[in-house]
């Protein structure tokens, strides 16, 4: 198949990639249905928020700010703000962010990265829910049937 009949006239990335790594590129497998202006914008857009979001989800947290299952230090339950409508912001920013880089990007990497960094948040939110439920018992299950995972 030759690859400048798959090109496009708006298909910048694609042209550079080829021009600077053609045989990194080709395996890429550049998706050009979703290679327009209009969905890189959407993507950006996203990409905007999820950082917006995600900051805000942090702020929220403010000392029971964490990284991973800290089994040593208790931390209070956070619920309002952003956590009033999501149990998982940050998780969720991270999904947008993905989405978004797909949408900029749209190529068979990308959706590899989407699809794999969803499966694995999705672990990570399991173990961490299992954790917080020991830690904060049936204030966390209530608080679990009152506000979904992610949005």
């Amino acid at each position: 198949m030759n690859w400048f009949l798959l090109q496009t006239d708006n298909d910048f990335y694609v042209r550079l990639c080829f021009t600077f790594i053609p045989t990194l590129c080709d395996k890429f497998l550049p998706i050009l249905q979703l290679n327009t202006l209009t969905i890189k914008y959407i993507g950006l857009g996203l990409l905007a928020f999820a950082l917006i979001w995600t900051i805000i989800a942090q702020g929220h947290r403010k000392k029971s700010w964490r990284i991973g299952i800290d089994t040593e230090t208790k931390t209070e339950l956070i619920t309002a703000g952003i956590f009033q409508f999501s149990r998982n912001p940050i998780f969720f920013g991270m999904i947008v962010s993905l989405v978004g880089l797909f949408l900029t990007t749209p190529n068979a990497l990308t959706i590899l990265f989407l699809i794999l960094g969803h499966i694995l948040i999705q672990i990570k939110i399991r173990l961490e829910e299992e954790f917080l439920t020991e830690q904060h018992g049936q204030k966390y299950t209530d608080y679990k049937q009152k506000v979904r995972q992610l949005i």
